[in-house]
C-alpha cells in the first residue's frame, strides 16, 4: 500500500515538474505555426505585387518602407520630411487608391509596387513583406503615410550618426510614441483649409489623457529604465476611446531571428535602443470625416471599425468640437517629452547631444 502510494505521488510531481517544459514546447510550436501561417501569406503579396515605378535601391542604405491606400494628401509633406532627415531610398506598397497618390510618387526616385490582396486579411503580411524583400540586414523605417519620425537631438545629429549610434552599441530596433497632431479649428472645419504642410498647420499636441504603462515584453531586451509604452491620449480624452495603443517599434534592423511587425505594434526577439523617438500622427486632419465613413463603410479595421464609429458618433453630437484647448502644447522638438517620460534618452546618447552643441 505505500509502495503504491509512494508510486502515485512521485509521478504526480514527476508529471508537475515536466508542466513548464511542455507549456515552452507548446509556446514554441504555436509561435512556429503562426509563423509558417505568416510566411505563407507574404508568399501570396510577394506572387501579387505589380512594380509601378523603380527607384534608388542599394541594399545597403537605411530604407523607409511605407503600406498606403488613397494617400495624396500627406505624400508630398511625407517625402519632403523623410529626404530632410537624410533618407535616400523608399519603397511604398499601394493598395489599390483611387485617388492621385501614385502619379504624386511617381515625381520623387521611389520604388512604388502595388497588391489587390485584401488590407483586411493582409495588413499585417505587407508590413513583413516590405522588411522581409527590402530590409535585410538595413535600417528600415516601417511608417504609415500619416506619420511623420524624428529622433532627438535631429537640429546636430545627422541620420548617418544616429545609425552610427544604434550600431555602435548592437541595438537592432528603436521605439517611437505616436504624438497626435492637430490643428487650431474645430474638426469640421478642416476642409476648408488650403495649406497642405502638415507641420505647419496640425502643430499642437495633447497628453492630459495619455496612459504610460512600464515596456515589460518577452523576448525583447530594453536598455533605459523607462522604456514605456502608451495608450489613449487624446482618443480617450475628447472621444471615450480607451483601446487605442500609441506605441510602435518603427525602426528595425532586421535579419531572420526577428520575429518582424507581428502586429502594427510589435516585433519581437529585438534589442530596444536607449534612446525613442516619435512618430507626429497626422488622424486628424483635412477630410477626416470621409475617413471615417469610408472605414465604416469597408469594416477594414480592428473589431469591427468600432473606434471609428465612436468618432463618428461623438462628432455628429458635437460638430464644433475643436481638439485644441488650454492643455494643448505646441510641439518643437522630441527632447520637450523626455520630462514626461514620453520620449526616453540615455546618457550616452545624451553626451553626443552635447557633443555636437558644443
Amino acid at each position: 500500500m505505500f509502495l503504491k502510494a509512494y508510486s502515485f505521488s512521485s509521478f504526480y510531481h514527476c508529471w508537475l515538474s515536466l508542466l513548464p517544459m511542455i507549456a515552452s514546447i507548446k509556446h514554441k510550436f504555436n509561435r512556429y505555426n503562426e509563423r509558417r501561417k505568416r510566411m505563407k501569406l507574404v508568399k501570396n503579396i510577394r506572387k501579387s505585387v505589380n512594380v509601378l515605378n523603380k527607384g534608388k535601391l542599394s541594399g545597403d542604405k537605411p530604407i523607409v518602407l511605407c503600406l498606403y491606400k488613397d494617400g495624396e494628401y500627406f505624400i508630398e509633406s511625407f517625402m519632403e520630411h523623410y529626404l530632410n532627415l537624410g533618407f535616400e531610398e523608399f519603397v511604398f506598397i499601394d493598395n489599390c487608391s483611387k485617388d492621385d497618390s501614385i502619379d504624386l510618387l511617381k515625381n520623387y526616385d521611389v520604388t512604388i509596387v502595388q497588391s489587390k490582396l485584401p488590407y483586411s486579411k493582409y495588413k499585417w503580411a505587407f508590413k513583413q513583406f516590405l522588411v522581409h524583400d527590402f530590409g535585410v540586414n538595413v535600417w528600415s523605417l516601417y511608417v504609415d503615410i500619416d506619420e511623420l519620425w524624428e529622433y532627438p537631438g535631429l537640429e546636430k545629429i545627422s541620420l548617418e550618426e544616429y545609425f552610427e549610434y544604434l550600431n555602435h552599441n548592437n541595438y537592432n530596433a528603436a521605439a517611437a510614441m505616436m504624438l497626435d497632431m492637430f490643428a487650431d479649428i474645430p474638426l469640421k472645419d478642416l476642409d476648408s483649409l488650403e495649406n497642405d504642410d502638415l507641420k505647419k498647420i496640425y502643430p499642437y499636441f495633447d497628453n492630459t489623457s495619455l496612459k504610460i504603462i512600464p515596456y515589460k515584453k518577452a523576448y525583447n531586451t530594453t536598455n533605459h529604465k523607462e522604456t514605456n509604452r502608451f495608450s489613449e491620449g487624446v482618443h480617450k480624452q475628447f472621444f471615450g476611446v480607451d483601446s487605442i495603443y500609441l506605441s510602435k517599434i518603427p525602426l528595425i534592423k532586421w535579419d531572420p531571428s526577428i520575429s518582424v511587425h507581428e502586429t502594427s505594434h510589435e516585433s519581437t526577439f529585438v534589442n530596444i535602443a536607449d534612446v525613442s523617438g516619435l512618430l507626429l500622427h497626422y488622424k486628424f486632419v483635412k477630410g477626416f470625416e470621409k475617413k471615417i465613413a469610408k472605414i465604416l463603410e469597408e469594416n477594414n479595421y480592428w473589431n469591427s471599425s468600432a473606434v471609428y464609429a465612436k468618432y463618428a458618433k461623438i462628432m455628429a453630437k458635437n460638430p464644433s468640437l475643436n481638439l485644441k484647448t488650454k492643455s494643448s502644447t505646441f510641439y518643437k522638438n522630441p527632447e520637450q517629452l523626455e520630462r514626461e517620460k514620453i520620449v526616453w534618452i540615455g546618457e550616452e546618447y545624451r553626451k553626443l547631444m552635447k557633443s555636437k552643441c558644443s
